[in-house]
């Protein structure tokens, strides 16, 4: 793999661990560079025409 691509996996790993342990499978983590946040899905659904 690239350097970048390790780089990142160390970062996303512990925030990943730290999903499965307090959340669930509809809970994202959204980063940026000034502000991270945790988003949950209650419900969702394609709408298909």
């Amino acid at each position: 793999m690239n350097e970048k691509f390790d780089e990142f996996e160390k970062i996303a790993k512990p925030v990943s661990d730290f999903i499965r342990k307090k959340y669930d499978m509809h809970t994202t983590v959204i980063i940026t560079d000034s502000f991270a946040k945790i988003v949950r899905d209650d419900i969702g659904m394609p709408i298909n025409k």
